[in-house]
């Protein structure tokens, strides 16, 4: 769940504990048994409060990404989280649903559908919607801009936008984002160290912009 303050070791030893056998389980924490521990103390605690309440209002699809799901990355679970626009509706949704989603295939679309219907991930969400956190999307819903339909790809590092701000800028005018390049993607956005994907991108024929293309495209 990408907890500031709690990395690896310490939520080994919570887990050894039996303290934290699960994300939802942090939220649940006897913190006076936590503040006796070696190591630890009421400024190491104080700071895990913090931390976990500001949890509680990361996006949706932060927290569907932070749930580990085998084979879907953190723009995946935007994507799907944009698509679903709830946790509910995606465990309701059968692998040709999840499919339809961009940047997901056949197999990413099954070990999801998979995986949401396992009675383990099922607890798992009840007690995370108990603890509060955010399981639904509360961002423009797709498809509802001059980008509707465009599927974009990003790739390299571009001069002024953090990838993170230009997928948030590309979604708000209703376009799609992919981790990959395919004969679907519209548009390639590459900035310097492009790689591979710039590769493809010219091999298919996918049109490549720069930052001010996409600027220029976003502010239309």
């Amino acid at each position: 769940m990408d907890i500031e303050g709690l990395g690896d070791e310490r939520l080994s030893e919570l887990m050894e504990a039996g303290m934290a056998l699960t994300p939802a389980d942090l939220y649940t924490l006897d913190w006076s048994q936590l503040e006796d521990r070696k190591g630890w103390g009421s400024k190491s605690v104080e700071a895990l409060k913090a931390s976990l309440a500001e949890s509680l209002g990361r996006p949706f699809a932060k927290v569907l990404y932070g749930l580990g799901i085998e084979r879907i990355g953190e723009v995946n679970a935007r994507s799907l989280a944009q698509r679903f626009r709830s946790m509910e509706a995606l465990m309701a949704a059968e692998p040709a649903a999840i499919e339809e989603t961009p940047g997901i295939g056949p197999i990413q679309a099954e070990v999801v559908a998979e995986t949401v219907r396992e009675p383990e991930f099922i607890e798992l969400i009840d007690k995370l919607r108990a603890a509060g956190v955010q399981l639904e999307e509360s961002g423009p819903a797709a498809g509802k801009g001059h980008l509707e339909n465009k599927t974009f790809c990003l790739t390299g590092s571009l001069p002024t936008l953090t990838r993170e701000e230009a997928t948030e800028r590309i979604l708000a005018a209703g376009g799609r984002v992919t981790s990959s390049v395919s004969k679907k993607t519209d548009f390639l956005v590459a900035g310097e160290a492009a790689g591979s994907k710039l590769e493809k991108a010219e091999r298919l024929e996918v049109t490549v912009l720069d930052e001010a293309a996409l600027l220029a495209m976003l502010e239309v």
